[in-house]
């Protein structure tokens, strides 16, 4: 089992590669992220979330919002 991110290094933010790893704390944007595993599972590729719907968090945050009288 293993966690780990695979980063595009050719996406603009993470230039120039010789700054790589400061680029990646204070300039890397989302995008760059191209796919994420953890334990061993892929749940992130650049074609978005691999796990969960991304319309079903939308919804769980909505209903939390509701219960505590934000929305």
């Amino acid at each position: 089992a293993a966690d780990f991110t695979a980063l595009n290094i050719q996406d603009l933010s993470l230039a120039p590669k010789r700054e790589l790893f400061a680029n990646m704390v204070y300039a890397m944007q989302p995008n760059a992220i191209a796919h994420v595993v953890i334990d061993g599972k892929p749940v992130f590729s650049k074609d978005g979330l691999l796990t969960v719907a991304e319309q079903d968090i939308s919804s769980r945050v909505n209903r939390l919002f509701e219960r505590w009288g934000g929305a």
